[in-house]
């Protein structure tokens, strides 16, 4: 084939073999063609850093370095820094809504480019256009997009950093507030007025408690009891003794409790007819003068103390 092409025309053979070499370099470059647009190198509250608009960012800090390549050593280094610095406060001129007109991206570029007698200079303009922005792939619009954001981004830092005013008035304003003249009104009333007329019946009492205490778990307690007990201990003298006598004195001891506790049932039952005394251990251990103790109340789920 190439043969019989070659034999043909030379120069069809030239438009071939460029053919064939323009598709092997679009075909070979398409992943990194690809890669261009899509990813992302990272995130700035909460927005998507794609790989062009870093891209682009890092064109605008190259502009702005003197042309330095970001894969350069160092300097490099610091051009991407100056892109990520450049994106961030792009981020905040886009939520804060910082506008810029046209004639102040004229203005700013007018004075980038001024002769030596002040005024204006295209030609010094059309130079920059050719010798810096196409090295860097830049176009015209571009750059005037740079010069915008760039006057977005100073606006920025002169908003943040400018001195808050604060006038007379403001400051009238709120010693009034704080140190002003107030003026209250004050109703007293005599609690004694009304004491008398709020009467509950103990009725209305129990009517309220019954209906409140199914749904009220703060009116229901838990019932709760004391016990009443007096002490039969050996005293300190007979602790001492020898394990027979000390087992005598404890068998003398448990007889003594026996008819105590004889005499308190007794009591508490009553006899002949007679109504029994609930408080019968307390009687009978005063009356034989023996120290009768109570518990603290205690629910029948716990321990008394």
């Amino acid at each position: 084939m190439l043969k019989l092409i070659r034999n043909q025309s030379p120069i069809l053979l030239a438009v071939v073999l460029a053919c064939v070499s323009l598709g092997l370099l679009v075909f070979y470059n398409l992943p990194q063609l690809g890669n261009l647009r899509g990813g992302s190198l990272g995130k700035i509250d909460g927005h998507t850093v794609s790989q062009d608009e870093f891209r682009i960012a890092l064109q605008a800090s190259e502009l702005l370095n003197g042309g330095e390549h970001a894969s350069g050593g160092r300097s490099g280094a610091l051009v991407q820094r100056d892109a990520w610095t450049r994106l961030v406060l792009l981020n905040a001129v886009n939520e804060m809504k910082v506008r810029v007109s046209d004639q102040e991206v004229a203005d700013s570029v007018q004075n980038i480019f001024r002769g030596q007698n002040g005024q204006y200079d295209p030609a010094a303009y059309d130079r920059f256009i050719k010798a810096r922005l196409g090295p860097l792939g830049l176009t015209e619009d571009r750059f005037e997009d740079i010069v915008r954001e760039d006057l977005k981004i100073a606006k920025l830092e002169k908003t943040v950093t400018a001195t808050a005013a604060v006038t007379p008035a403001d400051v009238d304003r709120l010693l009034l507030l704080h140190l002003g003249t107030v003026k209250t009104s004050v109703a007293r009333l005599n609690a004694a007025d009304f004491a008398a007329q709020a009467v509950v019946a103990p009725a209305e009492i129990d009517k309220e408690y019954t209906q409140r205490v199914a749904a009220d778990p703060a009116l229901r307690t838990v019932e709760k009891r004391t016990v009443a007990w007096v002490p039969f201990l050996l005293s300190a003298d007979e602790q001492k003794l020898p394990e027979k006598e000390k087992a005598a004195a404890k068998q003398k001891l448990a007889l003594t409790a026996r008819d105590f506790a004889a005499d308190a049932l007794g009591a508490a039952q009553g006899v002949d007819g007679q109504k029994g005394n609930p408080n019968a251990l307390a009687t009978v251990a005063a009356a034989k003068n023996l120290p009768c103790k109570t518990t603290a109340p205690f629910a029948s789920d716990e321990t008394p103390a």
